[in-house]
């Protein structure tokens, strides 16, 4: 994992639109774009890489009530059930 880069952004916004449950809530690329590039403070965003290839995402607020908390774990279609998320 490493700190989300902006050029990521629209790249996986356009990958978790197309699939569930996204694509079913009829989530758009262009307001998924948005809620990755959005400043919110104690929020973190980070890409998952595998093989220098990105393969999903994973956004963390910390302080959240009592620790930690995952708002958004994605991984990509080709990355899925090979044990990264």
């Amino acid at each position: 994992m490493r700190p989300l880069a902006p050029d990521a952004h629209r790249r996986l916004a356009e990958a978790l639109a197309a699939i569930p449950p996204w694509s079913t809530l009829g989530s758009s690329a262009d307001a998924l774009t948005q809620n990755l590039q959005a400043e919110e403070p104690g929020t973190q965003r980070y890409a998952i890489v595998v093989d220098s290839t990105l393969a999903g995402v994973l956004s963390v607020r910390l302080p959240w009530l009592k620790g930690p908390y995952i708002e958004l774990l994605a991984i990509l279609p080709g990355f899925q059930r090979h044990g990264i998320g």
